[in-house]
């Protein structure tokens, strides 16, 4: 579904990622893996169209990324939650949810965006309570809630989530990776840029681990966990 080969990243003069491939299976959950540093987030973000990047190859259902710009590989159902949520203070929950359904159509019909707010509410139901609360004034994990209920609102293919647990309570993480389990039995394709190892591991079918720039490792997640439980990948005990 999501393919890339040799995709390598240069910004400010200095090289991030060197030829990085990776495919992304349908229907399924893909972890990337590193330390602080390694270019997790950079490849998400040149998947996303967000960062300028080379590639002998970056498609998706066989249609080439290299040249779209990024609104333009949303509208194809690649999208992007940030790491640091990036929501629209001032305004509602509802509202903040309503901005997502506009990456298709910038005047979508009442009864569809209606439709999209209630299978957010059905995976998020706090939200739905919290519906005409100001974002600012929800906490860290509701926030993240509708981060990606916004993105869910878009209706992607492929969801990419940038470190989705960062600053998390566990029980919260717990619940949130629950629900992104349920987005991929769906039949969502999901990419996961997580440092939280172990849980990112629990839920994925894949995953890759990034190194100073370059991929040392793609595996199934549950050989990847068995080598880090055996301290073969001693990077990730972190």
């Amino acid at each position: 579904m999501l393919q890339v080969e040799f995709l390598s990243v240069t910004l400010g003069g200095a090289k991030i990622l060197h030829q990085v491939s990776c495919t992304v299976p349908t229907h399924s959950i893909m972890a990337i893996l590193g330390l602080n540093g390694a270019g997790k987030t950079t490849l998400v973000k040149a998947i996303a169209g967000l960062v300028p990047f080379t590639a002998d190859k970056a498609t998706f259902n066989n249609l080439s990324l290299k040249n779209l710009k990024s609104h333009e590989i949303a509208q194809q159902g690649i999208i992007y939650v940030p790491e640091n949520k990036e929501l629209f203070y001032g305004l509602s929950v509802q509202e903040n949810l309503e901005v997502g359904a506009l990456v298709k159509t910038l005047i979508p019909s009442k009864k569809h965006v209606q439709k999209l707010l209630q299978s957010v509410y059905d995976l998020f139901p706090k939200l739905k309570e919290r519906s005409t609360q100001k974002v600012e004034t929800l906490s860290g994990g509701e926030q993240q809630m509708v981060c990606i209920g916004r993105a869910l609102m878009a209706q992607p293919k492929v969801l990419i989530l940038d470190e989705p647990s960062q600053g998390l309570a566990p029980h919260i993480v717990q619940n949130l990776f629950n629900k992104i389990k349920d987005l991929a039995k769906a039949g969502m394709t999901i990419i996961l840029n997580e440092q939280n190892i172990y849980a990112a591991l629990t839920i994925a079918d894949k995953a890759i681990v990034i190194e100073n720039g370059i991929v040392i490792e793609e595996k199934s997640a549950d050989k990847m966990m068995n080598m880090l439980t055996q301290g073969k990948l001693s990077l990730l005990n972190i």
